[in-house]
């Protein structure tokens, strides 16, 4: 079987085990289903995992195109299989089902398969988590009543029974959420550790360092923003377009490069094009160095959390006071742990390998579109191999 077959494959796996987050990677899926993460679904898709991954390794590939596709994809489908086999998220995070449950209605409003599915699913949930932190029955809890009300609102053409059995299990969820789930109130309630997030380090964000050693490179890069901040208040420099390199590289002809564009890889590559690129204005500077500011601050707290040195609770609340406004992207850092992480470490590394290679920005803009990679590492890679 071909790698592009492989892809496709785990591409519709990953659709139906967790279409919210596989579309959150391929923007040429299907609108994502009510799945739940119960232990036999979750079971069987580890094992179909596996197997993807066991025949992707087994292919013999022989260009530095294929082996950067290969890496792309044995990477995605490790970190799902990790997911099943060891962090297990859905068994004690709330916020894994209440985030799908709501992204779900949203992308099917109306939808009388979707509704239908609802009173299954919640029971499905309340059978599944346990102990959840604090913090994260909270959020879910909001989620929950936010559910309730879009689908009131989205009621049109779906019949009245349907609707009514929905709502009633979403009042039961939210019930058994708030009144009957005791949850884990200990400091590092909802960490990975520090031992799985190494692991993440190495095999997800692809960076061959210590979560020690990030700390340090995001707290360092944290000082060089402020101090950056302080100089653009002073600073009065021609406005720069950013190139558009993430729409050249998701319109490159590799299907894996094309569909499996991580978030933090977006993300990371925007934050360094807007820094970069955008010497703009004082107004214009101060925006781009501000979201930077913002980005490192939340991957900081992202890692404290996941390594379990700060408590969610208390890391999400001295966040929050000194980023008002910023309510969605704290919650994002419980959603999705080490996504803010890694965006702002890839924002980093394309820094360090903007400098190395030398030349205008405009140009590694180009260069890196050109590419089709959106992920630091691999793109030094991929430089490398052809010489430039």
């Amino acid at each position: 079987m071909l790698l592009a077959d492989l892809a496709e494959s785990f591409l519709d796996l990953w659709h139906h085990f967790d279409g919210v987050e596989a579309c959150r990677y391929d923007r040429e899926g299907p609108p994502p289903k009510l799945v739940a993460f119960d232990e036999d679904t979750t079971r069987q898709h580890g094992a179909a995992f596996r197997a993807l991954s066991a025949a992707v390794e087994d292919l013999d590939l022989d260009r530095v195109d294929e082996e950067i596709d290969r890496t792309i994809l044995l990477d995605l489908i490790r970190v799902r299989s990790r997911r099943i086999e060891h962090e297990q998220p859905e068994r004690w995070n709330p916020l894994l089902w209440s985030n799908r449950l709501r992204t779900v209605l949203a992308s099917r409003p109306a939808d009388a398969d979707t509704v239908a599915l609802i009173p299954d699913w919640v029971e499905r949930a309340l059978a599944t988590v346990a102990a959840p932190p604090v913090l994260h029955l909270e959020l879910a809890c909001e989620d929950v009543r936010a559910a309730q009300a879009s689908l009131s609102e989205d009621a049109a053409g779906v019949e009245v029974d349907l609707l009514v059995a929905a709502s009633q299990a979403l009042e039961r969820f939210d019930y058994v959420l708030r009144h009957a789930t005791e949850p884990d109130t200990g400091p590092t309630a909802g960490a990975l550790g520090e031992d799985a997030v190494l692991w993440r380090i190495h095999h997800d964000a692809r960076l061959e360092l210590s979560p020690g050693e990030v700390e340090r490179r995001l707290g360092k890069r944290q000082i060089e923003l402020a101090t950056a901040l302080e100089g653009a208040l002073r600073s009065g420099e021609p406005a720069t377009d950013i190139p558009d390199a993430v729409g050249v590289a998701t319109r490159q002809a590799s299907a894996i490069r094309r569909r499996l564009v991580a978030p933090d890889t977006v993300r990371g590559w925007r934050i360094f094009a807007r820094e970069a690129l955008t010497a703009g204005e004082p107004a214009a500077r101060l925006a781009a160095l501000g979201e930077s500011f913002v980005a490192t601050t939340l991957g900081s707290l992202d890692l404290a959390i996941q390594t379990g040195r700060t408590p969610a609770t208390r890391g999400i609340a001295e966040t929050a006071a000194r980023l008002p406004g910023r309510i969605d992207a704290l919650r994002d850092v419980l959603t999705w742990p080490l996504e803010a992480f890694a965006a702002a470490a890839f924002a980093a590394q394309w820094i360090d390998l903007f400098r190395t290679t030398g030349g205008s920005a405009l140009a590694f803009a180009d260069r890196v579109g050109t590419s089709g990679l959106l992920h630091p590492t691999l793109a030094a890679w991929y430089f490398s191999a052809d010489g430039s």
